[in-house]
């Protein structure tokens, strides 16, 4: 996992490659939530363009939704982009998506960094 914090443009961005677990994706957002320069209401860009999420299931998507949601007062109400490549993971994405509805932040998926960086309104430099 690599997180990085960019206060100038109140994003925090979660790289993880390999093939996901719940623990990966509670790992990640537990470093995030916790990190020093991490602020409530960041928004939030989940690169997983080198992981597969084929193996995450229903009961795990929402596990990660039910730790989201304990979370939300530090997590506060910035948006979260999940960038994808795969069609495979694409959907899984959209599975978290649509269950992540009633949480304070808004969850889009993206197949690039630009699109999601546009959709925070910020400046897509290079990654």
């Amino acid at each position: 996992m690599i997180l990085s914090i960019d206060r100038q443009r109140r994003v925090a961005t979660v790289k993880l490659t390999g093939t996901l677990q719940a623990a990966d994706l509670k790992d990640g957002f537990a470093a995030m939530v916790s990190h020093p320069d991490f602020e409530p209401g960041f928004n939030s860009l989940w690169d997983l363009r080198g992981a597969s999420a084929a193996r995450l299931d229903f009961e795990a998507l929402r596990d990660i939704v039910r730790l989201a949601a304990t979370k939300k007062d530090v997590r506060g109400s910035g948006k979260v982009a999940l960038v994808v490549t795969a069609d495979v993971d694409y959907g899984v994405s959209r599975i978290y998506e649509m269950l992540a509805s009633g949480l304070p932040t808004v969850v889009a998926v993206f197949r690039s960094l630009e699109e999601a960086y546009a959709w925070f309104g910020a400046d897509p430099a290079v990654e």
